[in-house]
């Protein structure tokens, strides 16, 4: 395979077009971006208004975003400008329930003499309701 060789004007061209593109500002915005732009108007219109209400205006002007969408930018722009990596996700709750002890049972086996009774502790699954073994 031949490597193509462009020329040192071509490279020079290149940077100017790029310098000029940098300069000029940008046109077109997905949802998000769109949303970070006109956040503070949006949380101006919030004070007063809901999420609802806020999506229908826009959908008026040409953004076309539902009101649930609508609410997940803001919370997530909202962290991201205090700086806050919280998540609000069930993931803590999950978890700090994972984190607790599981309930365990103690079982004697009788077969010994009393003397030497072994004591096992075992884990169940949870929730323990009734564990029912078939042979």
């Amino acid at each position: 395979m031949s490597d193509t060789v462009y020329s040192a004007d071509t490279i020079a061209d290149c940077q100017q077009e790029l310098a000029a593109l940098a300069k000029e500002p940008r046109t077109h915005f997905n949802k998000r971006e769109a949303v970070a732009v006109l956040f503070d108007d949006i949380e101006a219109a919030l004070a007063n208004h809901t999420y609802s209400e806020v999506a229908k205006r826009l959908g008026k002007s040409g953004i076309d975003i539902s009101a649930g969408s609508l609410k997940q930018y803001m919370l997530k722009l909202k962290r991201e400008r205090q700086g806050s990596t919280k998540k609000t996700s069930g993931s803590s709750k999950r978890n700090r329930r994972n984190s607790q002890p599981k309930p365990t049972v103690e079982k004697s086996f009788s077969n010994t003499p009393p003397s030497q009774t072994v004591t096992r502790k075992r884990v169940l699954p949870e929730p323990f309701d009734e564990v029912k073994t078939a042979y």
